[in-house]
């Protein structure tokens, strides 16, 4: 009798196996529906990249035209000269006594 019993409240391991094994199997099938596969991320990931890319072309557009208006304007820095400006007659003079004190001009000699 003993031994009735302890079969009886033992549980069949394969029949224990099989009954969870469909509610586990739903479990991750409804977990895996609400995530999207690694396909649709990456899809996901270049449809954001090509948006990027656009205005970054957009972007780059503008500074060409900026650019090309700021050359035929004449504000580009790369074209620029500098223009000297004239020197006063104070000025001046402080040059020449300058190069004369330090040899460099033979002025007044």
């Amino acid at each position: 009798m003993v031994e009735d019993e302890d079969e009886e409240n033992k549980p069949d391991e394969g029949d224990g196996e099989r009954a969870k094994a469909p509610a586990e199997t739903a479990e991750v099938s409804k977990a895996d529906e609400d995530k999207p596969s690694a396909l649709d991320e990456a899809r996901e990931i270049n449809k954001k990249k090509e948006e990027l890319l656009k205005r970054e072309e957009k972007l780059q557009d503008r500074k060409e035209k900026l650019a090309a208006q700021e050359m035929v304007g004449g504000r580009a820095t790369a074209s620029r000269t500098e223009e000297k400006k004239p020197e006063t007659n104070k000025e001046y003079r402080a040059r020449v006594e300058k190069e004369m004190r330090e040899g460099k001009t033979d002025f007044g000699d």
